[in-house]
């Protein structure tokens, strides 16, 4: 827990973090409506 604390105090690393997470939200919700399209035969 105490690197996660460190990680954040480095400058920029809240961007990267927030980037990353919005990089891997989108793969994700991209991954699953193509599942569901797929299953549905849209």
């Amino acid at each position: 827990m105490n690197r996660l604390a460190l990680f954040i105090q480095f400058p920029g690393a809240q961007e990267f973090a927030f980037v990353f997470f919005q990089v891997f939200a989108g793969f994700v919700i991209a991954n699953i409506s193509d599942l569901f399209s797929k299953k549905l035969g849209l």
